[in-house]
C-alpha cells in the first residue's frame, strides 16, 4: 500500500469538501475564503509537530468566521 503524508491527505479530504460545498451551491467567494483559510492552517501544521499556536487560532477563528458567512 502506497504511504501519503498527512498533507497530501489533507489535501484530498479539502477536495471532496470543496465538490461537496459546490455541489451545494456555496458561493464560490465563500468557499476560496474557506480555501485561503485551511491553507494558511496546513502551512501552520507542519510535520516537524512544533505548532504556532497563536497562528493556528488565528487561522481557525477565520474558519469560523467563513462557517458563518456559509450556513448565515
Amino acid at each position: 500500500m502506497e504511504q501519503i503524508s498527512k498533507n497530501e491527505l489533507l489535501d484530498e479530504i479539502i477536495i471532496i469538501l470543496m465538490a461537496a460545498l459546490s455541489l451545494a451551491g456555496v458561493r464560490d467567494d465563500c468557499m476560496k475564503q474557506a480555501l485561503e483559510a485551511y491553507e494558511d492552517l496546513i502551512d501552520e501544521i507542519s510535520d516537524d509537530e512544533e505548532y504556532d499556536y497563536k497562528a493556528i487560532c488565528k487561522v481557525i477563528n477565520r474558519l469560523k468566521k467563513t462557517r458563518g458567512e456559509l450556513f448565515g
